[in-house]
């Protein structure tokens, strides 16, 4: 049996014993502020709420990185719908994808579509409001020997730099489109009718190649021939209407190509810049603008980007910049070390972890926790403008978002009825299903944008081992036909028959 000793120990010494080890997350003070920020989430550690808030930041730049699925995107949603009710802080995004278009509708905001009757002309040097035209603003338009020095740029860094010569030709035709509409290379041009198009500059090349057989005439006629389409050449899109104008989506999915998207979104992000300039600085304008760009990755690791220069410059006109990609190598380290804010999600590639934990001097047992991270789940890196007693990494548990209300929407016959989620969600409860079953409905409806056939939910409902009459009765209970569930319930007994729904001669459904 042992003997307990008691042992004299004095105060000085106990002082240096390390009993109790600081966390690896920031002090409550940082993360927390005056909850006058965007609420993220809590960290895992201490289940601090963190509360981003672009006042304590050394910039209101944004980075995040993360695998499909990981929840980076949703970060994203979650943050400008939040910023804009909290701030009125308006959110321009560059959609390569379509993806943000439904979530900025559903949150009441605007969506502005490339499509076949076009985009924008880009020989357009202006892209004014109708109003900012009337009054003549300083900001209503630019001189077209500057606007083709922006074009070459987007067109060099898309399709890769040309001969020098080509590009001189590619210039003087450019200018040459100007000139014979009689409008001044050298003065701010009017935004109108009167503008000319990449055809009329293409028509130039195309004579002179063909007159003395230019080779680099030829080249630079190639090089631009690709972009000459009704996206470039015409359209309502105006970059002046959607700039502070609260939610706002340039949905690129009806590009072509990628190229085509690149050399958009380049275009709109040197007018971007333009404005942001033209615009000034303003004290106390609070978070102003913020641009969204997701997984450009084009567009993104080239340092020429115009990016690049809103990122830094945007913090004194009150612009935030908030970029996103799968991995750490499709940005340029110019933005990774610029951002002041990195958050990173599931990674599952050894060589990007092991990136990221240089970058940010991350502990070896942080880095790992990044491979087994669950959706929503991420490493935050934020660079205070006063550095705090810890500035290091730390994990919040889950991106705690908003959900849009866009009701569900079930598919019965010829007829489309709406449902609330929480109506549905009361319904199924009452019938017996579990919270699991009915998270399960849930994600039927959402992987199918929140839409589906009432004959899939009723097999759904049937595979709980919901009997048909408590089927039949919620079916009738949200106004399906009685047409439409005779016919769902046909296809519901040819399928345990294993036959065709056709081919049943007498189906009978009644309440038992």
């Amino acid at each position: 049996m042992g003997v307990l000793k008691l042992q004299t120990c004095l105060s000085s010494t106990i002082a240096r014993r390390r009993i109790l080890l600081r966390p690896a997350e920031p002090s409550p003070q940082d993360l927390m502020g005056n909850c006058q920020g965007v609420y993220i989430g809590r960290t895992k550690t201490l289940n601090v709420p963190f509360y981003w808030d672009w006042r304590s930041l050394a910039n209101p730049h944004i980075c995040a990185i993360g695998m499909t699925g990981s929840g980076k995107s949703f970060f994203i949603k979650t943050f400008i719908t939040r910023a804009f009710s909290q701030w009125k802080t308006s959110a321009l995004i560059l959609d390569w994808s379509g993806e943000y278009s439904p979530w900025v509708l559903n949150f009441g905001g605007k969506v502005a579509t490339f499509s076949k009757n076009g985009g924008f002309n880009l020989l357009d040097c202006s892209h004014a409001t109708a109003s900012e035209r009337k009054s003549r603003k300083p900001h209503a338009g630019a001189a077209p020997e500057v606007h083709v020095s922006r074009i070459l740029n987007a067109l060099s860094l898309v399709s890769g730099a040309p001969n020098p010569h080509s590009l001189r030709l590619a210039k003087e035709a450019l200018e040459s489109a100007y000139k014979r509409k009689k409008i001044s290379l050298h003065r701010p041009a009017k935004s109108g009718k009167n503008m000319p198009t990449l055809a009329d500059a293409l028509k130039i090349l195309k004579n002179k190649a063909k007159k003395s057989r230019n080779i680099h005439a030829e080249e630079a006629w190639l090089a631009l021939e690709p972009f000459c389409t009704p996206y470039f050449s015409k359209g309502p899109l105006r970059i002046g209407s959607m700039l502070g104008s609260g939610l706002v989506s340039i949905n690129l999915s009806g590009l072509e190509t990628d190229a085509h998207r690149s050399l958009a979104a380049l275009v709109l992000m040197q007018f971007i810049k333009e404005r942001m300039r033209e615009e000034g600085q303003s004290e106390g304008a609070g978070m102003r603008q913020i641009i969204v760009v997701d997984e450009a990755w084009k567009i993104m690791q080239d340092e020429r980007s115009d990016i690049v220069q809103i990122l830094r410059e945007g913090r004194k006109y009150s612009f935030s910049l908030i970029t996103a990609s799968q991995t750490p190598a499709d940005i340029s380290p110019a933005i990774l070390s610029n951002s002041a804010t990195l958050a990173i999600f599931r990674t599952i590639f050894a060589d990007f972890r092991q990136q990221l934990s240089k970058s940010l001097n991350c502990p070896e047992s942080i880095t790992i926790q990044m491979e087994k991270f669950a959706v929503g789940q991420a490493l935050f890196r934020i660079a205070l403008r006063r550095p705090g007693a810890y500035d290091g990494p730390f994990i919040i548990s889950r991106i705690d978002g908003e959900v849009p209300s866009k009701p569900w929407s079930l598919e019965a016959g010829k007829m489309n009825i709406k449902i609330g989620r929480d109506e549905l969600k009361k319904r199924l409860w009452r019938l017996g299903c579990t919270s699991s079953q009915i998270s399960q409905v849930a994600h039927l409806f959402e992987k199918n944008d929140c839409s589906l056939k009432a004959a899939e939910l009723a097999i759904q409902l049937c595979a709980f081992g919901l009997s048909r009459s408590s089927t039949l009765s919620l079916l009738r209970s949200i106004n399906v036909p009685d047409a439409a569930i005779l016919e769902i319930f046909s296809q519901m007994h040819a399928r345990t028959l294993g036959v065709s729904a056709g081919s049943l001669s007498d189906l009978v459904v009644y309440d038992e």
